[in-house]
């Protein structure tokens, strides 16, 4: 996952400062991803997709969207 993919992605969990509360980070790790200034690990690609997952879970039928595991 480039930067841009976890920028878009990050997105669907609302502003920076939404999405490290959600994935317990400071809000400039998110900020260093997206920049690339932080690689963005396997651990930190599967935290993302999962919150993502969970949020479409809860707001969307899976016809909305396309399979996240199938995109990235």
């Amino acid at each position: 996952m480039n930067k841009i993919e976890y920028y878009n992605l990050r997105k669907e969990l609302g502003t920076q400062e939404q999405a490290a509360k959600t994935l317990d980070v400071d809000k400039g790790t998110i900020s260093k991803r997206e920049t690339g200034k932080y690689q963005i690990t396997k651990e930190a690609k599967l935290a993302l997709i999962g919150a993502v997952f969970l949020q479409r879970s809860r707001t969307e039928t899976p016809f909305n969207k396309p399979p996240i595991l199938d995109q990235y």
